[in-house]
């Protein structure tokens, strides 16, 4: 499929990206299919995924993935890549987009994919890869979300933004690659960049994500997405295992897009519309200052009460039995005065 050369061919130079990196140490010793992501336990836990997992895993659900390629050998996302292309120098035009690979040399959409697919492990993917080394343009990247919404991505996870200010707004012709998407019955989602501040994405059709630490709150060099149509946070934190075994943190916004997609993933996998997957993560998210909307609780927006607190039976005191009362003293025994036992009467005169 496709939109149309009218819409595809542009003219302008590109708006220079770059990937929403908190750390770049992690790619480092990247080596295709023997690297991969694994999120910290409180990640999880903090999005409540697997409490969501018995009722939906994702499965029918297509994410799509536009950054520094694809590796479908790593190991949370081995057999679960529907379809890939690289969108580099297509100057704008997913036409020129080459598909059969998403080739990643640095290992940064490789690891985005792999925290989507840990939140959605039911879920594939198809991929676009639209930033060379670690810097790119946004007219690839727009190519590159025409590309995966054209073959069959349901949300978009986009963790790119402007090279000299992450929370820059959107270039239009982002915003026209995002609004076509959102105009085809897909949620793009959107990392609200790692310089502080408020998040410049205003009104844009999408969930724009900041990041969380492990106690809840918005990171400190997470954009604030409280100025936003629909800004959400979600944990911001995954650890990068190399082929060696080396793990390095690796922090940032690019982490809790797909976070957020992931939980869309599970969302649309149970049977959610677009609009209504938007609706009950943002009204079930938890309250926390400069996340916008709230930290994203999947198992909230997929109805799962949170789970009651057991309360230890209280510990009674043991009885205290008062000291029982001393029996009463017994009578003083009389002894009869000897003398007036002789004078008693005898048997005789008592049956006589």
């Amino acid at each position: 499929m496709g939109g149309g050369m009218a819409r595809r061919r542009v003219t302008s130079a590109a708006l220079a990206l770059a990937l929403v990196a908190g750390v770049t140490a992690w790619l480092v010793g990247f080596r295709a299919g023997a690297s991969g992501a694994d999120q910290t336990n409180w990640s999880l836990a903090q999005l409540r995924a697997p409490e969501a997992w018995p009722v939906s895993t994702g499965q029918g659900v297509t994410i799509g993935i536009v950054d520094s390629g694809f590796d479908p050998n790593a190991p949370d996302l081995a057999g679960r890549l529907v379809a890939a292309a690289d969108c580099v120098g297509s100057h704008g035009d997913d036409t020129m987009c080459r598909p059969g690979a998403a080739p990643d040399l640095v290992g940064h959409g490789t690891i985005v994919a792999s925290v989507a697919g840990q939140v959605a492990p039911g879920a594939k993917f198809v991929a676009a890869r639209a930033v060379s080394g670690k810097l790119g343009g946004d007219d690839d990247v727009s190519a590159a979300i025409d590309w995966v919404v054209d073959h069959g991505a349901q949300v978009v996870n986009v963790s790119i933004a402007g090279v000299d200010s992450a929370s820059v707004p959107l270039s239009p012709r982002m915003t026209d690659a995002v609004e076509r998407a959102w105009s085809r019955g897909v949620l793009p989602v959107l990392a609200a960049g790692n310089t502080g501040g408020l998040s410049g994405y205003g009104n844009v059709d999408a969930l724009v994500a900041g990041a969380t630490t492990a106690d809840g709150t918005l990171a400190p060099y997470s954009a604030q997405t409280t100025d936003v149509k629909w800004g959400v946070a979600a944990p911001g934190s995954v650890t990068m295992v190399l082929s060696s075994g080396l793990q390095i943190l690796h922090e940032g916004t690019s982490v809790a897009a797909p976070n957020v997609a992931g939980a869309v993933a599970l969302l649309l996998g149970h049977g959610a519309t677009r609009d209504n997957a938007v609706q009950e993560l943002t009204s079930t998210a938890v309250r926390c200052a400069g996340c916008g909307r709230g930290r994203i609780d999947v198992a909230a927006a997929l109805g799962i009460p949170h789970p009651r607190p057991t309360i230890a039976p209280a510990t009674m005191p043991p009885p205290v039995h008062p000291h029982p009362a001393p029996p009463p003293p017994e009578p003083a025994l009389v002894v009869p005065d000897p003398n007036l036992l002789n004078q008693a009467p005898g048997l005789d005169a008592l049956t006589s």
